[in-house]
């Protein structure tokens, strides 16, 4: 099956450490990039200014997290990406323990 009568391509979805669900996002086009992560952090922070620190569980923290890291230098402190086990085991050993939740 392919996707081409579909205007969207995906769906990220943000939800808290307790699974309710706090944004949305619909992907249009090429798929997943590190800018739609970004998005949803700013406007989680935007509803949220005085939150003091976020863990995010992305497949692939690694490239991510340098990515965040760029865009948000000033957060780089209060902004920690993970990986989820059930990715976490397709890594190298030194991702596990950098990335491990």
């Amino acid at each position: 099956a392919t996707n081409q009568n579909f205007d969207e391509s995906g769906l990220v979805a943000v939800t808290c450490f307790h699974g309710t669900n706090l944004q949305f996002l619909n992907i249009y086009g090429g798929g997943e990039r590190p800018s739609h992560a970004i998005q949803m952090i700013e406007a989680i922070l935007e509803d949220v200014p005085e939150i003091q620190s976020i863990n995010m569980c992305y497949n692939v923290a690694c490239v991510f997290e340098s990515a965040l890291h760029r865009y948000k230098p000033e957060r780089k402190e209060t902004l920690r990406v993970r990986i989820g086990r059930f990715h976490l085991y397709g890594y190298e050993h030194s991702c596990h323990v950098l990335y491990n939740l």
